[in-house]
């Protein structure tokens, strides 16, 4: 059994490498291909595209254990195209949502896109801070910052965010918020370990 086939074994969601590509006829240079097309992924040594939380926990877990780097990416409009021998770790199935009107705050999943949130906030006469593609990743766009058309009234996309459940760099699992842990909530908003929800 191969590294990556160990990596398959565990996780609920697809890993994909080279090779699988080329056995099975899918084109490796699309499937690793971001949604800037002027960036080249295709030199990642896997693609796995997650299921679940845990799939995400193993994944950082197998590439620490392995000494790979992971490069998370919802649709890939953040690709910097250092990717080199990385595994890109697709969120895009996890996505969950619930809107709370009373509240005025959502949950969302980290493979939910902002046309998706904006649709569903609309419904109860919210909205987000979008930005201004309905196909970006919220939680991407939202810890990069988050500069928002609405930026001059309501302030960055990060700065509105109250909790986070994240994978860290060890694998581990944690909810942080101002509360617990407020000195890695303040790094969270600023970008520091994979987003699992916002």
């Amino acid at each position: 059994m191969t590294p990556f086939e160990s990596l398959a074994a565990v996780v609920e969601g697809r890993v994909t490498t080279p090779g699988d590509a080329a056995s099975t006829g899918r084109d490796w240079s699309a499937l690793t291909r971001p949604w800037n097309v002027q960036i080249r992924q295709d030199d990642a040594v896997a693609v796995v595209d997650v299921a679940s939380i845990a799939d995400i926990q193993a994944t950082v877990k197998f590439a620490a254990a392995k000494g790979i780097t992971v490069t998370t990416q919802r649709s890939g409009h953040g690709a910097t195209g250092k990717s080199a021998g990385t595994i890109l770790l697709r969120t895009h199935n996890l996505d969950s949502l619930q809107i709370d009107p009373v509240t005025r705050r959502a949950h969302v999943g980290a493979g939910v896109l902002w046309g998706r949130l904006q649709a569903a906030a609309a419904e109860h006469g919210l909205s987000g801070t979008p930005g201004s593609s309905p196909g970006v990743g919220v939680v991407g766009f939202t810890v990069g910052g988050g500069l928002s058309w609405f930026s001059r009234k309501f302030g960055l996309a990060g700065a509105a965010v109250r909790s986070f459940e994240v994978v860290t760099a060890d694998g581990g699992r944690r909810r942080v918020d101002s509360e617990n842990e407020p000195e890695l909530f303040w790094a969270l908003r600023w970008t520091f370990c994979t987003r699992t929800r916002r």
